[in-house]
């Protein structure tokens, strides 16, 4: 209210005043309408009472004083206030014995679990193990890593999936600790990437996923095990983009919800786009929001609210435990999850001291865990995938041709493109993918070298033994960031720690060009020092210069890239299981009809939901036969589902559509025709027509519809015809989102397919060809580009019973 009067030219309504001046809600309440429509307020009555006096009303009340009035001036401008910046870290208390200093115990660990992987004799790990160590300890990082050792023995006791990722991966000690799986020493990762003790201030930072079902359950002990009043998750700050500010401006000129959230609507939602872009893409709004003045007026207030916090959500992951209570120095809020949540999101948080923890959750562990579940039960046991070969026969077949979909991070069609392009059939060349595939190698010319170079069209560039060494099993591409680091220490004799050092320092110097010269100059100069020519000195500093920016983790590719050839694995292997866990697990960047397609296009049968049969995942019958959840019938909540469970374990069998009522009362009337629609109630007593009627209107009475077409009333003994196959197929897009005994195109193609071959796997072909080519599909990705010339390009992902097609428009 303040601010809209100040708008109006009013002088600044004090609060307090008000709700003593207008005592009750009404009155307030017409007077804060009245200010936020622009209606002019008659103020004259108790001015005194209602507004805050001006400088030379004040000065007034104080004649002879004047001398103090200035000095509260000069008080007020002597008050500042800040927050102390720089606090050391409060690491979070750890786990300890008596007699036990928190080294010594890291120490211990690290070295139980060194012995466990690599057995007696690897002094090469060994050395490396004791200088981490060292490192760690020195910095006074014991107690953060153990605390994560604590969570992830929990969860592993627990039988909860977990895996470390990002820059920890780099790390011996991480390893040894059971927080990350790949082996630093063969996949060549540098500890220095992770934490470099030259740095000051430079925090570890170690990401754990966990199965996203169960992540809750981790969470709630990382809670109870060390304390609540230490404990918290961090916010996230959502500020509003060029919609949302449109919107809310909107909202504050007068514009009634409906006209602002259209109006809104028609700018585009990416938030990296400037308001101004943003309207002149969106075009005239005045008709809308009624004029042409208000629309200019609510743009310019827009713009002022562009960016700015609009409401606080909770981080994924982020979290923090403190060796006090987290009330004697952070702002606090309960979450709507139960969770205790910190006022601060992750840019401010390392200012308090406090240290967080990433504590994810990961869509990719929980369908790998699921699908050895349903091994274990269905044959007994369940497959190593540690041990799995990572080149596979089977599984680089099925990588190599892109029939990744489903798998952990390669199923996208840019993804599946790469690693046909590569012929991939390795889990390193998987990795690799997952380096090319990020925006930046495209736009420093990264992919097409390397692609070039894995087809044997490019020769890989020879510059100097040293450095061919280290780049030799990246086609001389530096793909990874700690491919920078051993570049410069190979061809500048840089140690790692400067190196790294020197990749920070070139991430800063692409803005300041005049220190991008400087820092190549002493690069060149080091280089040929060591023996390099002044071209091959040249060539080096460019590509890393070049690729410095653009360059990805390896630790990161690694984690994920060994998590998606198991997935790859298990599709080849184990088809069944794996897309009855894809389907249950919720993994996957595609709606459910997509992989229940997939699944079709493998061998496999979809057999409809049913009372008596399924169950609240996915489930594997026969040889090749997949059981439709009931947690996908439309309407079926997961506590009446867990009712509807238990009932039939006590119970057993549901006999009819009546038996199911009887015993299972919570069941919405509505829910029960879903039920029956989806073909879950089949072979209990009457058909789908009789049940849907029976639901409706009662057995005495007629009508209820199939899509709009009257169902005949009973008469006598006789029958109510249910739905035709066509319907049914019409109906489980309904109540399930998928078609269980046909292909969504076939809904769209009933009666015209007559003699039509294979639509997508003929224009697969036809690609090859020139000429205009016509592509028939279902939909299910679309992506669309702006070019810089201004010109979009839209990337979609067609889909038929044969297979997918790529196209671009």
């Amino acid at each position: 209210v303040r601010e809209a009067a100040r708008g109006l030219g009013l002088r600044l309504v004090a609060l307090p005043d008000v709700y003593r001046a207008f005592p009750s809600h009404g009155e307030r309440h017409r007077l804060f309408s009245a200010v936020k429509k622009g209606i002019p307020l008659d103020l004259q009555g108790d001015p005194g009472g209602r507004i805050l006096p001006g400088p030379e009303e004040i000065r007034s009340w104080f004649g002879g004083y004047e001398d103090a009035v200035e000095r509260t001036l000069e008080i007020a401008e002597a008050c500042r206030a800040s927050l102390p910046r720089g606090r050391p870290p409060l690491f979070p208390p750890y786990p300890s014995k008596e007699g036990e200093t928190a080294e010594e115990r890291l120490r211990r660990l690290a070295l139980e679990g060194l012995e466990r992987l690599y057995g007696p004799g690897r002094e090469e790990a060994r050395g490396r193990l004791e200088e981490e160590l060292r490192v760690i300890c020195r910095a006074g990082f014991a107690p953060y890593f153990l605390v994560l050792h604590e969570i992830a023995a929990f969860a592993r006791r627990e039988g909860i999936p977990c895996m470390g990722r990002g820059s920890a991966a780099d790390s011996l000690a991480a390893r040894c600790l059971g927080l990350t799986d790949p082996d630093p020493l063969r996949h060549g990762l540098v500890f220095e990437r992770f934490l470099n003790p030259g740095r000051e201030g430079d925090l570890p930072d170690v990401d754990l996923d966990f199965c996203w079902k169960r992540r809750k359950r981790v969470l709630e002990y990382v809670y109870q095990r060390f304390g609540r009043h230490r404990t918290a998750m961090l916010c996230t700050l959502v500020r509003l983009g060029p919609r949302g500010a449109f919107r809310e401006a909107a909202l504050a000129c007068g514009v009634p919800p409906r006209l602002a959230s259209a109006a809104s609507a028609r700018l585009p939602g990416s938030r990296r786009m400037g308001l101004e872009a943003a309207l002149v893409e969106a075009g005239d709004l005045s008709s809308l929001l009624g004029s042409p003045a208000l629309a200019a007026r609510t743009a310019r207030a827009a713009e002022m609210l562009l960016g700015a916090p609009h409401h606080m959500g909770l981080h994924p992951g982020g979290t923090v435990i403190a060796p006090l209570p987290l009330r004697d120095f952070l702002p606090l809020q309960p979450s709507a999850e139960g969770f205790t949540a910190v006022q601060f999101d992750k840019h401010y948080i390392e200012e308090t001291g406090a240290v967080k923890l990433d504590l994810l959750g990961n869509r990719g562990l929980t369908l790998v865990d699921y699908a050895l579940q349903i091994l274990r039960e269905r044959k007994g046991r369940a497959p190593d995938l540690d041990r799995a070969a990572e080149d596979d026969p089977a599984a680089a077949r099925l990588v190599r041709e892109g029939r990744t979909l489903g798998c952990f991070q390669i199923e996208s069609p840019a993804m599946r493109q790469i690693l046909r392009a590569m012929g991939a059939s390795r889990a390193e060349q998987v990795i690799q993918a997952l380096a090319l595939v990020r925006p930046g190698p495209a736009a420093g010319g990264m992919k097409r070298s390397f692609l070039a170079r894995a087809r044997g069209e490019e020769p890989v560039e020879r510059i100097h033994p040293a450095v061919d060494r280290e780049l030799a099993g990246t086609l001389g591409v530096m793909l990874y960031q700690e491919d920078v680091l051993k570049v410069a220490r190979a061809a500048a004799g840089l140690t790692l720690e400067e190196a790294d050092r020197f990749r920070k320092e070139l991430g800063r110097a692409r803005k300041d060009p005049e220190s991008g010269k400087r820092l190549g100059k002493a690069f060149v100069l080091a280089a040929r020092q060591r023996g390099l020519s002044p071209g091959g000195a040249r060539r080096v500093w460019e590509q890393v210069a070049r690729f410095s920016g653009y360059s990805f983790c390896k630790a990161h590719a690694v984690s994920y890239g060994l998590l998606a050839w198991k997935c790859a694995w298990l599709k080849a292997h184990e088809p069944a299981a794996f897309m009855a866990a894809l389907l249950s697990s919720g993994a996957g960047m595609y709606a459910p009809t997509v992989y229940v397609e997939e699944a079709r296009r493998m061998g496999l049968r979809i057999l409809p939901p049913h009372v008596n049969l399924s169950e609240d995942r996915w489930t594997w019958e026969g040889e090749r036969d997949l059981r439709v959840s009931l947690a996908e019938v439309r309407g079926l909540g997961e506590e009446a589902l867990e009712e509807l469970l238990a009932e039939r374990r006590r119970g057993g069998p549901f006999r009819s559509l009546e038996d199911l009522q009887a015993r299972v009362p919570s069941l919405e009337r509505d829910v029960l025709e879903n039920l029956v629609l989806a073909g879950a109630l089949d072979g209990l007593g009457p058909g789908r027509g009789e049940m849907v009627l029976s639901l409706r209107l009662g057995k005495a009475k007629g009508g209820g519809s199939w899509f709009g077409k009257p169902l005949p009333a009973p008469a006598g003994a006789g029958k109510v015809p249910g739905p035709s196959p066509l319907e049914k197929a019409r109906l489980a897009m309904e109540v399930l989102g998928f078609s269980v005994g046909a292909h969504p195109l076939s809904l769209a193609d009933a009666g015209k397919r007559r003699g039509r071959k294979s639509r997508v796997e003929g224009c697969g072909m036809a690609l090859r060809r020139k000429g205009r080519v016509r592509v028939r599909g279902w939909v299910i990705a679309l992506r669309k580009v702006r070019l810089p010339a201004g010109d979009w390009v839209l990337f979609f992902t067609l889909e038929d019973e044969t297979g997918l097609v790529d196209v671009v428009s």
